[in-house]
């Protein structure tokens, strides 16, 4: 099983690769549309990462996925709300690798 991250947030990026994900930058709802196709038509990609940002460029088509689709899991990760967003991915990535304090 393969989990990969599309994000407009580098520090999400480099949080998730340091659990052992690999993912894309990408700066635009073209470059995000772009990066979806590809991710959809590998097939070993089982789990496919996205902030709330790209979840909102993508909605439609990630919607669609979740609805008529087995694979990928659309997995919504954010930000924001109160939390900084190095604590944010720190929480992430000791959840991602099992690791509880």
């Amino acid at each position: 099983m393969k989990t990969y991250i599309i994000s407009d947030h580098d520090d999400a990026i480099i949080g998730m690769r340091l659990a052992g994900v690999e993912g894309k930058l990408v700066e635009s709802k073209e470059e995000a549309e772009k990066s979806l196709d590809e991710v959809i038509r590998n097939e070993d990609i089982q789990i496919l990462v996205v902030n709330k940002s790209i979840y909102s460029y993508l909605e439609e088509r990630l919607l669609d996925i979740k609805i008529n689709k087995k694979q990928p899991l659309i997995v919504v990760i954010s930000t924001e709300n109160g939390m900084t967003r190095s604590d944010h991915m720190t929480n992430i990535i000791k959840e991602s690798i099992g690791l509880r304090i």
